[in-house]
């Protein structure tokens, strides 16, 4: 390798993930590129991640000079970290890596000779999904026409996050592209979208060089509160603001929509608002001769959406399903 290949900066927000975080830096670390920048972002967490985080650097003191470590002075949440990252990456390409998560060792020099002979805009490659029984590939798809691509994203065919992506840092900066505050469940979606309207080239990587661990009970995705899907909703508005006279995406944003307003109906009947539950009920019949909803689980929530003690009787079965198989979990862990 010689300087005309790219620097990399890998970004990585730091909150609540000590049982983690020491695979995950490992893996930074003990990467076989070395044109690279890693930033991390402590957004106030509460647990004794940064003093790991310290501890595994330490270990590794040829990379001193190309760490930086940021600092919040309070708690920010994921959205306001992840534009903290943007703003103190200098690199080439932008390497979006999850604390609870790694990566293969040769991640970083793979992508680096892709990025030389293409210079792609977007560089989209495999990952594998950890869970408590079984290691899989995890889906992804990549289209080289940019409309489909983004089709993809919101109907689900492939996953809209961040992570198993490489991105050329100068079209975040060109097209003034950040994360909305406040926005914390879903917020890579947005981002991921303007990124592949703006992008000219897309390239894939049959390689699979991310490990995506989903056995993290503190992650966001596992910890969706009524406000969080509130605010999807809100970025969903957003979305459409952005793509009105662009794209039509309006079908696939009924269906996010539709899914959004059942987990608002589901947490009514857990906490026996029914006024709320005839709120909402309005909004999902106007959205139901779109099709049913994408997540499966809820299809059979959606077909009883008519009636409260339907939907209150279903909820606290599930419910009660979830707590007693959580409390499975730990016993086995504890074991």
């Amino acid at each position: 390798m010689n300087n005309s290949f790219p620097l990399i900066s890998i970004l990585t927000p730091i909150y609540n993930v000590e049982r983690y975080i020491e695979r995950c830096v490992k893996s930074l670390m003990e990467q076989t590129y070395s044109n690279l920048e890693f930033v991390f972002v402590n957004d106030c967490t509460p647990d004794n991640s940064m003093n790991i985080l310290k501890s595994v650097l330490a270990k590794y003191p040829y990379r001193e000079n190309q760490i930086k470590i940021i600092n919040h002075p309070k708690n920010q949440g994921v959205a306001v970290a992840r534009n903290t990252l943007l703003a103190n990456a200098t690199g080439d390409y932008l390497l979006w890596v999850d604390a609870d998560d790694w990566i293969e060792e040769k991640t970083t020099k793979i992508l680096a000779e892709i990025a030389y002979r293409t210079n792609a805009d977007v560089i989209c490659f495999g990952a594998i999904r950890h869970t408590r029984n079984e290691v899989a590939p995890y889906m992804w798809k990549v289209e080289n026409n940019n409309h489909e691509f983004i089709y993809d994203l919101l109907g689900r065919r492939t996953h809209n996050t961040l992570w198993g992506r490489m991105f050329k840092h100068s079209l975040f900066q060109e097209r003034n592209i950040r994360f909305i505050e406040n926005i914390n469940l879903g917020e890579d979606l947005l981002v991921l979208l303007k990124f592949v309207y703006y992008s000219n080239n897309v390239v894939s990587c049959s390689e699979t060089l991310y490990h995506y661990d989903y056995t993290n009970n503190n992650s966001l995705t596992k910890t969706i509160t009524v406000k969080d899907i509130i605010a999807s909703l809100k970025l969903y508005d957003i979305i459409e603001d952005f793509f009105q006279n662009r794209l039509n995406i309006s079908s696939f944003l009924s269906v996010k929509r539709l899914d959004a307003y059942l987990l608002l109906i589901y947490n009514a009947c857990i906490d026996g608002n029914k006024e709320y539950f005839y709120n909402l009920q309005a909004k999902v019949i106007s959205l139901k001769t779109v099709s049913k909803p994408t997540i499966n689980k809820w299809y059979h929530f959606y077909m009883l959406c008519y009636n409260y003690y339907s939907c209150w009787l279903w909820t606290r079965i599930i419910y009660f399903i979830k707590k007693l198989r959580n409390l499975m979990h730990r016993l086995l862990f504890c074991l």
